[in-house]
């Protein structure tokens, strides 16, 4: 029989330590949950710690009288470690949007947990000028890395989604001048994993800023596959033979009503076809870049089950709001 408590912060001070309870967490030790065992708490704190990610300081307290023997207290200790053991049986809470930085929520994912990832990265831009203030793409995200720099965490994204992916990632990404490079490399660096590439093919190319310089009217979605990914042939293939290729063509979604907050969203059809095309009903997909939820709404549609993340606080409050009335997707709860 134990309990567990944790601090605010890592600086563990007095008055920031909590215990936990059925519905939250208390200053009193008095009204602390008691859980059956270790194991059993572990989970509960693994679940909490992902909503909560500061909380990641304490330890585990076993009652008086019950305390395990010194042999076994060897094995396991009761310090709560900053990323805490997945245990074998973990899942998580579907349909619904972690508010977490990707990398941190990955990191705490066992391996080939979710079917396919339908994503889009930032692109990393930069900000632009738009005559009295700098504003980036992404609303709080301020997509400003050196190439150097968004090089690396690129390529440490793709390996933990490789990592934690079943089938399929499809990794939607155009190339800019500020990532021409990376993108050019990455096709190197992962072509045993890159199964194919579809091009999405938009029906209109806004005019480019810089005289000399070629609109952009596609963007590159890259397959990279944990199923046979040395072979073209898709062992889910929803279409017949001759019927289905490798050029997805329609409008973008730059005007869309969220635009104010993410300018860079691809539009619902795509996920939508990419899902009917490679999935089957009632799989897990994963959106690491959630932004205003597209994908989620894609699979609310499809039937599929959902999770996501992102660390853009405007965004996910419009994510609760826009899916309140979906049955599929639960309201999510963000004070």
């Amino acid at each position: 029989m134990v309990y567990y408590s944790f601090y605010l912060d890592e600086r563990r001070r007095p008055e920031d330590l909590r215990y936990r309870t059925t519905e939250g967490f208390t200053d009193s030790v008095a009204n602390a949950f008691v859980f059956e065992s270790q194991a059993v708490a572990e989970k509960n704190l693994f679940s909490y710690f992902l909503d909560n990610e500061d909380f990641r300081f304490g330890k585990y307290h076993p009652l008086p009288g019950t305390e395990p023997s010194k042999k076994k207290s060897r094995t396991k200790s009761n310090e709560i470690k900053h990323y805490q053991i997945v245990p074998d049986d973990f899942s998580l809470a579907l349909n619904k949007v972690y508010h977490l930085d990707c990398l941190t929520f990955m990191s705490q994912i066992p391996g080939q947990y979710y079917d396919h990832v339908i994503t889009s990265p930032p692109y990393n831009v930069g900000t632009r000028h738009n005559g009295k203030d700098n504003e980036s793409m992404y609303g709080q995200y301020e997509d400003d890395m050196t190439e150097y720099e968004y090089e690396q965490w690129l390529y440490n994204v793709i390996d933990e989604l490789l990592r934690t992916t079943k089938q399929h990632i499809f990794f939607n990404i155009q190339m800019l001048g500020r990532n021409k490079e990376t993108i050019l490399r990455m096709q190197g660096k992962y072509a045993k994993q890159i199964k194919d590439i579809i091009i999405w093919n938009k029906a209109i190319a806004p005019p480019h800023i810089q005289p000399g310089v070629m609109n952009s009217k596609f963007e590159f979605i890259f397959i990279l596959s944990n199923d046979f990914p040395d072979k073209k042939k898709f062992t889910v293939a929803n279409w017949r033979q001759g019927s289905f290729s490798n050029v997805i063509e329609g409008m973008n979604a730059s005007q869309n009503q969220l635009s104010h907050l993410n300018k860079a969203t691809f539009p619902t059809y795509l996920p939508r076809t990419l899902m009917q095309k490679f999935c089957t009903k009632g799989q897990l997909i994963y959106d690491p870049f959630n932004g205003t939820g597209t994908t989620m709404e894609a699979c609310a549609i499809e039937g599929m089950d959902f999770i996501g993340t992102d660390i853009d606080d405007a965004q996910l409050r419009a994510t609760i709001k826009r899916y309140a009335n979906q049955k599929s997707i639960q309201q999510l709860p963000f004070e």
